[in-house]
């Protein structure tokens, strides 16, 4: 049994009559199972290749560390957010632009999620909207609120 870098863990089974080694059992099956693999905002696909990407609307955090198979940086912001930005400025100029939302479906949500309760949908959006810290949110049937403050890590 032993650990490789990537942090597979694999026992390994020896066949005597032809003299070598065969991986009997492994975890993770593949790379996406290894906790944060593709960093903040990143999203792990074991179907693709390369199995990471970044959330639409970012962008590598180091492009160089990206190409070499080293996603564990993740993914920044292409744009600033509107609280981010002079809005006195953006007003006058007629440039200010709403922040809003990506909808995706079929993923593993991230974790370090806060629950809040929420009558509905919209009202776990706009409780998202209105608080700066407030990174992505999901509502679910017989849960309800589900918001992320901070980086998305292990989305798959």
């Amino acid at each position: 049994m032993f650990l490789t870098l990537d942090g597979t863990l694999k026992i390994l089974f020896m066949d005597e009559h032809v003299k070598n080694l065969y991986v009997s059992w492994m975890l993770p099956a593949n790379r996406c199972g290894i906790y944060g693999v593709c960093g903040p905002f990143g999203v792990c696909d074991k179907n693709k290749s390369p199995n990471c990407e970044c959330l639409k609307g970012f962008g590598p955090n180091s492009t160089e560390d990206w190409w070499k198979g080293n996603w564990a940086g993740g993914c920044v912001r292409k744009t600033e957010q509107l609280c981010e930005k002079n809005t006195s400025s953006l007003a006058s100029s007629g440039k200010a632009q709403n922040d809003g939302f990506w909808k995706l479906s079929s993923i593993k949500l991230p974790d370090h999620d806060e629950y809040l309760y929420t009558e509905d949908s919209s009202g776990c959006q706009q409780w998202c909207l209105s608080n700066y810290s407030c990174v992505a949110y999901a509502y679910v049937t017989g849960i309800h609120c589900m918001v992320w403050p901070g980086g998305l890590v292990d989305i798959q």
